[in-house]
């Protein structure tokens, strides 16, 4: 019986290599995201839903700044690199920069909603019955040198209010300016170009940031000299921190097996032992290697690490075998029986702690748990149903040394005197104070150091283009896609002096909005002004101009490809998000949102 679960446990063992094996042909797919490990903390799916829509857009998105003395080169490896990403398949197609056909695409599906479409300063003015400013800025236009007035636009919007809200579109506030289609700054004599980028994969693969790192450094490595790229992106972040994390494991897991290695060769001086010890190590981490690919898909470099600590574990039941060399047991199963119960129980209550992890609310660790319960388990099979068929080792002496060094602890410890009673006081107030100085800390970002070169690169980069970062945004609900807009138009009158806000409400006001400028338009501007203003300029009568019938929707400007932006912040018609820049006073974002209708 015991040979055919040898047997058994033989095949299962070959399954998963031959699975690794597999697997391992395109590359071991490892996770390197940091965030994995965390717990999801908000019970509200939408909430969750809204953060992860943000950190997957933001994890995509990569900024390049290249600079050089000379306008050309900046301008020319700034294409470069662009091109060569592109060509390889790493980058989206498309630019931040909307085309002029999408600018045309956007004008067409604004103009015929212009009625209802007012600039946040004109409908001010209207509100407070200032409609002649209006009157008097048209003229200023008309009679004016290259203004944006021709007959045709003339006769469909006399005063010029859609140029004007066209105009007040908001932008992202920057230093950069648009220089001929590029992003450009300029500073003490080094014309900086920013390219914006969006990846074609995630950035925690280990496959695009091979992929992207060797592309992005063969650019940069071959621009002229005085050329400068500087980085910001979680790509370049989970890059070092994953070449950090698996130099690490492997150096972890190296000395560890060189000193198990040197360990065995000193006690028992055979190479039987070592290599069976060896064999039990490798078993079970095959095995706990190919079940959390099987389980997961990837491999988290958290696990590797801890794959790593438990070569020393592992190698404690193979241990406990062959020790039995050094007393009277000849027989193979003579020496197991003597330890089964002892490493079986030893074995279980060491995987039970394992898997305890799969309980705790962190996603990462549960795979964690799994790597080590099933190796463990796989070195603890090899050591009960292989090492009695393969152990041919003869009985053995402990070196005197050894036996002498191994025996001290025990006749320290097996008598109770002075030099005892001392021993344990030391290590009382050392316990003491230990217990004094521990502090909890859960802030996950002191589990991995950045790279200081790319925090200096980002620092850099945020002081030239003048903007900041922030994960703070709003998350604003309704019953209906138009109730949304509603709700994100009151939010943003709150907000209006305490922060910047980006919002799809200001790019396509609700409806209510729309038929309220329209009204007002009507009632404070034509009405009064339009016909003084017509004979002003020796206007003909207007000969009826085709108007949409139903209110701008935001699937129409989504459908021109201009503000691809508002896809991140549309999370459904129902559920959007509004995201905040220059936050200085968090609880006061926190009263507005308590106290607005639907915002979280």
């Amino acid at each position: 019986m015991r040979k055919a679960f040898a047997f058994l446990w033989l095949a299962v063992a070959l399954a998963a290599c031959a699975h690794l094996a597999v697997v391992a042909r395109s590359g071991l797919p490892v996770e390197s995201d940091l965030m994995a490990l965390l717990p999801r903390e908000d019970r509200d799916a939408d909430i969750q839903a809204a953060k992860t829509r943000m950190a997957e857009t933001l994890s995509r998105r990569v900024v390049v700044m290249v600079g050089h003395a000379e306008r050309p080169v900046a301008r020319a490896q700034a294409t470069r690199l662009r091109q060569t990403l592109a060509d390889a398949g790493l980058i989206r197609p498309g630019d931040d920069i909307p085309s002029a056909d999408a600018i045309r695409r956007l004008g067409a599906a604004y103009f015929p909603h212009r009625a209802g479409l007012l600039a946040e300063g004109d409908r001010e003015r209207l509100r407070n019955g200032q409609g002649e400013v209006l009157v008097t800025r048209a003229l200023s236009q008309v009679y004016g040198f290259a203004g944006p007035v021709d007959s045709r636009l003339l006769a469909h919007d006399p005063f010029l209010l859609f140029p004007a809200f066209m105009t007040d579109l908001p932008r992202p506030a920057s230093k950069l300016m648009l220089d001929d289609g590029m992003l450009t700054v300029t500073e003490a004599g080094t014309n900086w170009i920013m390219v914006s980028m969006v990846l074609a994969g995630e950035s925690t693969a280990l496959d695009m940031q091979r992929r992207f790192g060797a592309a992005f450094d063969g650019v940069r490595d071959s621009a002229p000299p005085g050329t400068r790229m500087l980085r910001l992106g979680a790509l370049f972040y989970a890059k070092a921190g994953a070449e950090q994390a698996m130099d690490e494991s492997t150096r972890i897991g190296l000395v560890s097996l060189a000193g198990t290695v040197l360990l065995l060769l000193a006690v028992f001086r055979s190479g039987r032992p070592l290599a069976l010890s060896l064999l039990a190590i490798a078993a079970g981490m095959a095995t706990a290697l190919s079940a959390c690919l099987a389980l997961f898909g990837t491999l988290h470099v958290a696990a590797q690490l801890f794959g790593a600590s438990l070569i020393g574990v592992a190698v404690d039941y193979a241990l406990f075998y062959f020790g039995q060399i050094f007393t009277d047991r000849t027989r193979p199963a003579e020496r197991l029986s003597k330890v089964a119960a002892g490493i079986s129980v030893g074995a279980a209550t060491t995987i039970i702690g394992y898997a305890t992890l799969a309980l705790s609310p962190f996603p990462g660790l549960k795979q964690v748990a799994v790597f080590s319960a099933v190796g463990l388990t796989g070195s603890l099979l090899t050591v009960m149903l292989w090492f009695p068929l393969l152990d041919r080792t003869p009985p053995a002496r402990l070196h005197p040394a050894l036996a002498k060094a191994a025996a001290a602890p025990w006749r320290f410890w097996g008598s109770w005197g002075r030099a005892q009673r001392a021993a344990l006081a030391v290590l009382a107030l050392l316990a003491l104070v230990g217990a004094f100085r521990l502090q909890a800390d859960d802030d996950v970002r002191r589990q991995q150091g950045l790279s200081p070169v790319l925090a200096a690169e980002q620092a850099e980069i945020q002081r030239l283009a003048g903007f900041g970062q922030t994960g703070q945004f709003f998350l604003v609900a309704g019953s209906s896609a138009q109730q949304v807009l509603e709700r994100e138009e009151a939010l943003g009158a709150k907000l209006a002096g305490r922060a910047g806000w980006q919002a799809v409400a200001r790019y396509v006001p609700s409806a209510r909005r729309q038929a309220d400028n329209a009204a007002l338009a009507q009632r404070a501007l034509i009405e009064p002004h339009l016909q003084t203003y017509r004979d002003r300029l020796g206007m003909a009568p207007p000969a009826g101009t085709a108007t949409a019938e139903q209110p701008l929707a935001p699937q129409d400007i989504l459908a021109t490809g201009a503000l691809p932006f508002l896809d991140t912040l549309t999370l459904s018609d129902t559920l959007h998000v509004v995201t905040l820049d220059g936050v200085g006073d968090t609880a006061a974002m926190a009263a507005i949102a308590r106290d607005s209708e639907g915002v979280r």
